[in-house]
């Protein structure tokens, strides 16, 4: 049998690709324990557009290695998404983000008169 070289089989193989990949990945919500559960949800709930392939490299690592070690990833992906200590996150609204810059701005101009 020759393969078939058009573009919509290629899209049929990715497809088939990703669905063989999600085969053997322990459902989410089995992840960890009832604690582990609770946490990963109450930080999880404020990842916006980022939620869906965050949640699914977690599932990805707690499948193949095991739940404390996806934990572990998750943390330090959330802390990297904080911009410093001004309480916003990676993917806040722009206008949050302008508004906390002019802010800051008028702080330091202050200082400096």
């Amino acid at each position: 049998m020759e393969p078939i070289s058009d573009a919509s089989a290629g899209k049929s193989a990715s497809v088939a690709q990703r669905n063989s990949a999600n085969r053997g990945l322990i459902p989410l919500e089995e992840i960890g324990t009832a604690e582990c559960r609770s946490w990963r949800k109450r930080i999880t709930q404020y990842l916006g557009e980022f939620r869906p392939a965050i949640e699914k490299r977690y599932q990805y690592l707690a499948s193949t290695e095991d739940y404390v070690t996806a934990n572990q990833w998750l943390a330090k992906t959330i802390e990297r998404m904080d911009l410093g200590q001004t309480g916003l996150k990676l993917d806040s609204p722009m206008e949050a983000v302008r508004d906390y810059a002019k802010a800051k701005a008028r702080g330091v101009n202050g200082h400096l008169n």
